[in-house]
């Protein structure tokens, strides 16, 4: 104890310690109640009126020739059968159609429900993955419960698997609600759905709900969009690939996936259930879609498993990858910190490899790369196009040309991506209104 500390009298050395230590209580007891409003059961700002199965959509699994997942969201509905067995999700399938006459199926599947961790609305998000399908085949379906009702019958194909072409569409960065603020969301939807992608891949930030369980509408919104819209011309339900971005997740640890990204674990983290995971798109296509340090360090256990399934796809010609945050972006800054980590980390494993495309999101802008291996132009690297501009409003173009870009410009796009293992890989950039804004061919990429 110092001078100043003996020469106080006792009462004022008693009152400033109850003021600490009630200030310190205080703080800890306002430090809980933020903690406890994220997390305790929360009612969304808004009243969702569905009945019945709602958002239905279809997701890739990793052998999507044989086999998709049906994913569909439901509401406790007043006067439903309490019983746990009420709630068993079921699809039922068929190479015919039935008009949703549940007995008239000839394949069923039962799936798995549960809720979002600290959303109080009572819904149940549901998968079902029917297996064992056959490759390049339609398939009619209804999914639902005995308490929730069942959906409208829709139907999906499989990929046709082999040496079949491939054509999907690539892009991130989206949103749609509220509908002023990405008035380009519905446009390019539209467009996507017109070019008969056989799957859709999107490269994170998908409804921007940022991890906020306040943000629920925003999701089923976007979902009740996607559903309505993502449909090919022969009435199909175009499957989605989803990586995940940082308007998926929120300041929670990501050792937590529930908690961090709520709505992302939810809708797309159920099989697989990491993060990061490679897709079978044919015998000559692999895509790898990666973490951006979101769910899953950059580095570490996810590099380790990138090593390991690229080296297992040595002989595969084309791969693919598709993550958030670009390596090479055309607006925000070379060195940035998840930049030059993807670039320390991933780029080796790329170029060792032979990474034939790379799409990269985030920017908000138009973007295609130089072929470019060990951090320079050369004419056996990797294409990297980009740059997550889906739906939101493009931003302005900013500082010099990059030396690694062939192109970039404020647009807002996706990519139309086509491949042929006898003629290639084909790529365009298809504007709000249907216009190619760029494109580019890799002939010899799949022999």
């Amino acid at each position: 104890m110092n001078w100043f500390e003996r020469a106080r009298p006792r009462s004022i050395r008693r009152r400033h310690w109850l003021i600490a230590a009630t200030c310190a209580v205080a703080a800890l007891v306002a430090l809980g109640a933020v903690a406890r409003s994220a997390w305790d059961a929360w009612s969304p700002n808004y009243t969702p009126d569905y009945e019945g199965p709602f958002g239905v959509y279809i997701t890739l699994g990793s052998d999507p020739a044989h086999g998709m997942t049906v994913h569909y969201q439901a509401l406790e509905q007043e006067g439903a059968e309490a019983s746990n067995s009420a709630y068993e999700p079921w699809c039922y399938y068929d190479i015919l159609p039935h008009g949703a006459d549940l007995e008239a199926y000839r394949y069923r599947a039962r799936g798995e429900g549960h809720a979002i961790p600290g959303l109080s609305d009572a819904r149940r998000v549901c998968r079902i993955a029917p297996d064992q399908l056959e490759p390049g085949q339609t398939y009619y379906f209804v999914a639902g419960d005995s308490g929730a009702g069942y959906s409208q019958e829709r139907k999906f194909r499989t990929l046709p698997g082999g040496d079949a072409p491939l054509r999907f569409v690539v892009g991130g960065d989206m949103g749609g609600f509220p509908s002023d603020s990405y008035p380009n969301t519905l446009p390019l939807l539209r467009q996507a759905a017109k070019r008969d992608p056989q799957f859709a891949v999107l490269g994170g930030d998908i409804a921007y709900g940022s991890g906020d369980l306040r943000r629920l509408e925003r999701w089923d919104k976007w979902f009740e969009a996607w559903s309505d819209v993502m449909v090919t011309s022969d009435g199909c339900s175009i499957p989605i690939v989803a990586a995940i971005g940082n308007h998926e997740a929120n300041d929670e640890p990501m050792g937590a996936p529930d908690r961090c990204a709520p709505f992302y674990t939810a809708y797309f983290g159920g099989a697989p259930t990491r993060s990061y995971f490679a897709v079978d798109l044919a015998d000559y296509a692999r895509l790898f879609v990666l973490d951006s340090g979101y769910l899953a360090p950059i580095s570490g256990a996810q590099a380790v498993w990138l090593d390991d399934a690229l080296a297992a796809a040595r002989d595969i010609p084309v791969k693919m990858a598709a993550y958030h945050v670009p390596m090479y972006p055309a607006g925000r800054d070379f060195d940035g910190d998840h930049s030059t980590l993807e670039r320390e980390t991933w780029l080796p494993l790329f170029d060792q490899y032979g990474l034939t495309t790379a799409f990269e999101h985030h920017d908000h802008v138009l973007k295609r790369s130089l072929l470019l291996r060990g951090n320079r132009v050369d004419p056996a690297g990797t294409l990297y196009l980009g740059d997550g501009c889906f739906g939101v409003k493009p931003r302005a173009m900013r500082g010099p040309d990059r030396w690694y870009l062939e192109t970039r410009s404020s647009q807002a796009h996706f990519w139309l991506v086509k491949l042929d293992k006898e003629n290639g890989a084909a790529y365009e950039a298809i504007g709000p209104d249907g216009a190619v804004l760029d494109h580019c061919s890799m002939v010899d990429a799949p022999a």
